[in-house]
């Protein structure tokens, strides 16, 4: 067996077989992942391994100071080399391809379609060790502090005596991040729900889920959207409410024509296709001929449905009795893009694989009428269009591309692209750095761009445009279909879907109208802020919500390296809110308004798991700590550096200003005091166990209780 293994510093090594196996393991956050690569990712990483000269190419070697990088082929040779060097030679092609298999193996999204990785088992973890968060607080108008661990459950102390004031609560998932406000607990872990508990009641108020990593396909039907992506989940647009999920682990979606009314379709991890009730979730009918991982669904007209998959295969039923139209084998590249069209008059389906293959099929008898290539790396979608009031098909992937569904050239459009949809009239697309752009159809003139900084646009829809099935009539001519509304100023709203698990709503001009989602994977701070709930997150965001209603209000970043640390305070009258993480740069944000205030690169040498807001001597600070287990302060108004105070060799997990004294808890156990704005040391107490949360009055709140504090 051959393998190629690229490291990167200390922070990514993966392995790539050419069986398809995959290893990644990562830094930030930490974790293991593994997962199968199509057929196609091997001899195109040969290919570009040839193309540098591998392992013959002229390289400097690692020079001190900067990120070492190995490439190495079992068997063929190894380059030892600086990511500086590497990056601006010879072998940058192919540092640039392993980096995209390494995000597609993460079960991320780059530029790469969804295809090429399957299979995908994760083992991370959030840094710090185990799981396990506390907070300090009010319930029933008493100190309180409450406690969530890797066992799944809540417990509510009083402060001080430390006796339970509840009965444990279940959590549901093990818990990383814990918040306590006036009887109100949230808490969230592993499974990336955030969830609000009334402690006196003990009834769970709000509940919400999102997607656990990239958007993969999204459908609009009356109001609603069902995103898919490890889950389908369906979102009312007016009210932002969440009601689902339909699916548990379902990665393409799409509504169609069904008996009785329309039905949403979704394919599972495996490919197995079933429709469903949009309205209860019930499971209407289950398909024959599972797709396999990675499938994808386009609906037809007069309830056609079809589903593509692993190895090209190609299936068609009739969504109204679910009987097995068309079994198209496929000849060994996996499907990514399917689009219901006309061809000489005839109602035809145009599938689009992943080794760039474009292929058209008579809907009557299955057989191929047309087949080309659409040049470049990596095709990400297929999307049907109408130009000049005849039938079109549009391709993504290295560049936009209009073809009439014979394989005649139409247009280019030279943008790089994740994800294409085509309605109304017009084109929009979506890139690998989070750009949105929209084109009329007919002129290929640009109408609007917006950009975001949530990671690749992975999946698009228009909302309101057209019914399910638009594009064909059962006569074979073209159409656009009526209108179901859901438009606007300058034309219908765009829902895009994210590498980063978000679903956003946009007006006809690209602005952000709403977006949808939490969080996509684990969630590892809380804070509450401003009337708000303040979560982030190993995806790189810091999210606010209603604390009454577990609606998303606004979302604040999506920078690389996740959210690990927040904090909440007052700088000279204003509510701020401070978030930190694996990016090690500290931020401070204004929750109203979503506006950064400060933004402090580089804080930290290593990844930022503590955070405070106080004051001393009337001058406001920040205090931030973490692996490094050093404690730096800021002026909270300019960001000016106020101090380093060492605290010895582990890592900080907890920070509290106490007036002029400041506190900080380390992994340890040890929890050391400075008299601000010195810096004086004032006392070094150990409790025993790690001390998870700090409260200004002398306590200590960890998984295994309550601690006084000496002195």
């Amino acid at each position: 067996m051959a393998r190629i293994v690229y490291r990167l510093g200390n922070t990514v090594e993966l392995a790539v077989a050419d069986d398809g196996r995959a290893v990644l393991h990562a830094q930030a956050p930490p974790g293991t992942w593994t997962a199968t690569l199509d057929p196609v990712v091997w001899p195109r990483l040969e290919s570009a391994l040839a193309g540098s000269g591998f392992p013959f190419v002229a390289v400097r070697e690692a020079r001190p100071g900067f990120v070492p990088v190995s490439l190495e082929r079992e068997p063929g040779g190894r380059v030892v080399t600086d990511e500086r060097s590497a990056r601006g030679g010879r072998l940058a092609p192919v540092l640039e391809l392993l980096d995209e298999l390494a995000a597609a193996v993460r079960g991320g999204a780059g530029s790469l379609p969804p295809a090429v990785a399957y299979g995908h088992v994760a083992r991370t973890g959030s840094g710090r060790g185990e799981p396990g968060a506390a907070a300090f607080g009010e319930f029933r108008g008493r100190p309180a502090c409450v406690v969530g661990g890797e066992d799944g459950t809540l417990r509510v102390y009083a402060v001080p005596g430390g006796e339970p004031l509840t009965v444990p609560i279940p959590a549901g998932t093990a818990v990383r991040a814990v918040a306590l406000r006036r009887g109100l607990a949230a808490c969230a872990g592993d499974d990336g729900v955030v969830r609000l508990w009334n402690l006196g009641s003990g009834r769970l108020e709000a509940a919400r889920t999102g997607h656990a990593g990239p958007v993969r396909a999204l459908a609009c039907h009356d109001g609603a959207v069902f995103s898919a992506g490890g889950g389908v989940h369906a979102w009312d647009t007016a009210s932002g409410h969440a009601y689902g999920p339909l699916d548990r682990d379902g990665g393409a979606v799409c509504v169609v024509e069904a008996a009785g009314g329309r039905a949403v379709a979704v394919a599972g991890a495996e490919g197995a296709v079933r429709l469903v009730d949009p309205a209860t979730g019930r499971t209407l009918r289950a398909l024959d001929g599972a797709l396999g991982p990675g499938a994808v669904l386009a609906a037809g007209p007069s309830g056609a449905l079809a589903g593509g998959g692993r190895g090209g295969v190609v299936r068609v039923w009739d969504a109204a009795t679910g009987a097995l139209v068309h079994d198209l084998r496929g000849d060994g590249a996996s499907v990514v893009g399917l689009a219901f069209t006309v061809l000489d008059g005839r109602p035809a389906l145009a599938s689009c694989a992943l080794d760039g293959s474009v292929t058209v099929r008579d809907l009557g008898g299955g057989e191929r009428a047309a087949a080309w290539r659409v040049g470049g790396a990596w095709p990400t979608g297929l999307a049907a269009a109408l130009v000049g009031g005849r039938a079109a098909l549009v391709t993504s992937g290295e560049a936009l591309r209009v073809w009439r569904p014979d394989g005649t050239p139409v247009r280019e459009l030279a943008v790089p692209c994740t994800s294409v949809t085509a309605g109304g009239g017009r084109l929009a697309a979506g890139s690998p750095d989070g750009a949105v752009r929209v084109w009329d159809l007919e002129t290929g003139t640009l109408l609007a761009e917006a950009s975001s900084d949530d990671g690749a646009v992975t999946a698009l829809a228009f909302d309101g445009v057209g019914r399910a099935g638009a594009g064909v009539e059962p006569d074979g001519t073209a159409s656009a279909g009526p209108a179901e509304g859901g438009g606007g100023p300058g034309g219908p709203r765009l829902v895009c879907g994210t590498a980063g698990g978000a679903v956003r709503v946009h007006d006809g001009v690209l602005r952000a109208a709403a977006v949808l989602t939490p969080h996509a994977g684990q969630v590892l701070a809380l804070a509450f802020c401003g009337g708000m709930l303040a979560s982030g997150g190993v995806d790189g965001s810091v999210r606010l919500w209603d604390p009454g209603t577990g609606v998303p209000l606004r979302r604040l970043s999506g920078r690389d390296g996740g959210v690990a640390a927040l904090a909440a305070g007052r700088v000279e009258g204003r509510e701020v809110l401070v978030s930190a993480g694996y990016g090690r740069e500290v931020r401070v944000w204004d929750p109203l308004t979503g506006e950064l205030l400060l933004a402090l690169p580089d804080a930290h040498p290593g990844p930022v798991y503590a955070l405070a807001v106080g004051s001393s001597g009337g001058r406001p600070l920040i205090a931030s700590g973490g692996l490094d287990g050093a404690v730096l302060l800021w002026d909270a108004r300019s960001g000016e550096a106020a101090g380093v105070l060492e605290c010895g060799p582990a890592m900080v997990v907890s920070l509290r200003f106490a007036g002029d004294v400041l506190l900080a808890g380390r992994h340890d156990g040890v929890v050391r005091r400075w008299r601000l704005p010195g810096g004086e040391p004032l006392t070094a107490s150990r409790v025993g166990w790690t001390p998870l949360a700090l409260s200004p009055d002398g306590y200590a709140a960890g998984l295994q209780g309550l601690a006084t504090l000496p002195g």
